[in-house]
Parts: C-alpha cells; sequence; structure tokens
C-alpha cells in the first residue's frame, strides 16, 4: 500500500479518503478522474470504496461515496462509474441505491499470466 499511496497521493487527477471513527479508520474512498473516448467530456471512476465489516449499515459507505462524488463533480466529471465484482450482491445492492445502475459487463484478463507466443503483442 504505501508504494501505491506513494505514486497517487502526489496526483490531483486522484483522491483517497478515509473514515475515521474513534480513533481508528473504518472506510476508504479512492476515486479518479478520466477522460472519454467514445465522447466529449470528462468521468470519475471510483476505484475502491470499503467499509470494515462490524461498521457496515451505518451510513459510512453512503457517507465515502457522497464525498467521492462532490470531489469528482467538482473536478467536471460528467458521470460516475463504480466497478464491482460479480459476486458482491450486497455491494450492487448499495451502488442502486446510491442511483447507479447496471449499464454493462467488465471483463478482466490478467497480463501477467499471458503466454507471448501465442498471444503477441498487437504492432
Amino acid at each position: 500500500m504505501t508504494v501505491r499511496l506513494r505514486d497517487i497521493l502526489p496526483r490531483n487527477d486522484y483522491l483517497v479518503a478515509v473514515a475515521i471513527l474513534e480513533g481508528q479508520v473504518v472506510g476508504v474512498v479512492a476515486a479518479m478522474m478520466g477522460v472519454y473516448i467514445e465522447m466529449n467530456g470528462r468521468y470519475g471512476r471510483v476505484t475502491a470504496l470499503s467499509v470494515a465489516e462490524d461498521h457496515r449499515g451505518q451510513g459510512i459507505g453512503a457517507l465515502l461515496l457522497a464525498h467521492a462524488e462532490s470531489w469528482l463533480r467538482a473536478r467536471g466529471a460528467a458521470a460516475g462509474i463504480v466497478n464491482c465484482s460479480t459476486r458482491r450482491a450486497d455491494a450492487h445492492r448499495f451502488y442502486e441505491r446510491e442511483g447507479y445502475r447496471v449499464t454493462g459487463v467488465r471483463f478482466h484478463k490478467d497480463f501477467r499470466s499471458v503466454d507471448p507466443e501465442t498471444h503477441p503483442a498487437v504492432s
């Protein structure tokens, strides 16, 4: 985490914020600005949102998400995007309650395990 934060924190297009309760970090949100390729404008992406299991259901996640959305809107984001694992039905309900809607499916490919002989780079 130290290495990642060293790269992220100096940037003005990334946000990392924590929720602290009674001196302990109980949640974190991270977001970043992006530029659309398919249309004009900028979007915001919430890249992480997590609340300690024993503090869920208390509104902490909603407050962290609202903070990230406010930060993104202040930087000109026309929309907010969130990726979420297909196995996280509880998180899906949370995002839908917060006004997000399902618009697609995310595909993931781990480049570290790709054989360059069978999948050569496009030149």
